[in-house]
């Protein structure tokens, strides 16, 4: 069985919480393939939020991207957490969890925050 942990992300649009599962493929590669809604006091109290995943993310061919604007992208923000891909015409995005606001650049696998599956 492959290793599986669940990541929080923030909707760019409607600014709700969902869980994303992501499946370890190989030792430096993480395949996302399930997206769901989430309570997000509840995914923290599950630890969704404890665990590092570093490394390269690429979408399952059926991932159904955000369950609330169908997006199969995300962005990284430089406080670890995740948001779907939402950039304003001027190629500038801000992270729903931080505030912060910046440009778009390509996600080196720095890592993100996620907890285990179970």
């Amino acid at each position: 069985m492959n290793e599986a942990v669940i990541a929080l992300c923030k909707c760019g649009e409607s600014h709700k919480a969902y869980g994303v599962r992501f499946e370890r493929i190989d030792s430096n590669t993480w395949q996302y393939t399930w997206a769901f809604p989430i309570n997000e006091k509840a995914a923290k109290r599950e630890g969704y939020d404890s665990t590092k995943i570093n490394g390269n993310i690429l979408p399952s061919e059926d991932y159904p991207g955000c369950p609330y604007c169908g997006s199969k992208y995300f962005m990284v923000c430089s406080c670890g957490k995740l948001n779907c891909n939402i950039v304003s015409p001027d190629e500038t995005a801000t992270c729903n969890w931080c505030g912060s606001t910046g440009y778009v650049s390509n996600y080196e696998g720095d890592g993100f925050t996620a907890g285990g599956d179970f």
